[in-house]
C-alpha cells in the first residue's frame, strides 16, 4: 500500500518562491543544491549512479537526517539539471511516499545498495507518484531548471553583448 502526502498549498508556495530566489548568479547546480539544503535545514547528497534504461531517471531518497538525490552518472549537464531540479521540486512541495511493503526498499537497494535499508525504504521515485503530483513536480522542477540554465548562460550573453 502506498499513501502519498503533501503540504498544504499555503505552505508550499513560500518554499518554491524562496527556492527561485536562491538560484546562484552563475547557475551552478551543486551550489544551488547546497543552497536548497540550507533552506530546508537538511543535507542533500548527490549520488551519480549507473541507472539502467528501464530504471527511474532519478529519485529522491529521504533519510532520517539527510536526503539523497540519485541521478544517472553519465547524464549530460542539462539532463542532470532537469532530473535534480525535478527531485528538488518533490522535496520543496512536500511530496512524501510511504509504503508498507518491501517493494520500495528492494528497488532502492537495487539502485543504491550502500544506503541503509531503513533509509532506502523511504525513497521517492517518479514512478511512485499520482499523475497530478508528478505534474506538479515537473512544473516546478522545470521552472527551477530553466532559471538555473538562464543564470548559467547570462555571463556568456553579457560578454557577447560587450564584444558586439
Amino acid at each position: 500500500m502506498i499513501r502519498l502526502g503533501r503540504r498544504r498549498t499555503s505552505e508550499r508556495k513560500p518554499l518554491v518562491r524562496d527556492a527561485l530566489r536562491h538560484i546562484p548568479s552563475d547557475g551552478d547546480l551543486d551550489v544551488y543544491v547546497e543552497s536548497i539544503a540550507s533552506l530546508r535545514r537538511r543535507q542533500i547528497v548527490m549520488l551519480g549512479w549507473p541507472l539502467a534504461s528501464d530504471a527511474p531517471s532519478g529519485l529522491w531518497i529521504a533519510g532520517a537526517d539527510r536526503d539523497y538525490i540519485v541521478h544517472p552518472k553519465s547524464a549530460p549537464a542539462a539532463r542532470k539539471r532537469a532530473i535534480v531540479c525535478h527531485e528538488l521540486a518533490h522535496m520543496l512541495l512536500g511530496h512524501e511516499m510511504q509504503t508498507d511493503g518491501q517493494g520500495a526498499e528492494l528497488a532502492a537497494l537495487a539502485v543504491a545498495p550502500s544506503i541503509h535499508p531503513d533509509v532506502a525504504a523511504r525513497f521517492l521515485t517518479r514512478h511512485g507518484y499520482a499523475d497530478s503530483i508528478e505534474a506538479e513536480a515537473e512544473k516546478v522542477g522545470t521552472r527551477l531548471a530553466a532559471a538555473l540554465a538562464e543564470a548559467e548562460a547570462a555571463p556568456t550573453e553579457r560578454l557577447s553583448r560587450r564584444l558586439r
